[in-house]
């Protein structure tokens, strides 16, 4: 019983962390390039809440599912290869795929703003 009120109140930690540290990075790279903010603000949501894997040495095609913050450091123990390497590549991926939605998402927003003046 006590170690899953642990795991939620971790869950619960990571989960407001994670939320406050993205809102302050939004309000500290409000003022700069449009661009550049976007790029920066893809990789602090990838890196937070993008899904990564982190796999164990013992069993062949068994992984666990982590948020890419977790999976790299514990990707360090498997070395660099199969350990870092893959979780910046998965790291890479969720970037893309943030930084295309939120790139969509502004210039959709302002299409609307356009129309609307």
């Amino acid at each position: 019983m006590w170690e899953t009120i642990q795991f939620i109140l971790v869950l619960f930690a990571y989960i407001l962390g994670s939320y406050f540290a993205t809102k302050q990075i939004s309000k500290w790279t409000l003022k700069w390039n449009v661009y550049l903010r976007l790029l920066i603000l893809s990789f602090s949501y990838a890196l937070f809440w993008g899904v990564g894997i982190a796999f164990t040495g013992g069993d062949p095609g068994f992984a666990f599912p982590f948020p890419n913050l977790i999976t790299i450091g514990l990707m360090g123990f498997m070395g660099f290869y199969w350990g870092i390497l893959t979780g910046l590549a998965i790291l890479g991926i969720w970037w893309i795929l943030f930084f295309v939605f939120l790139l969509v998402r502004n210039l959709i927003n302002k299409k609307k703003q356009l129309l609307n003046n």
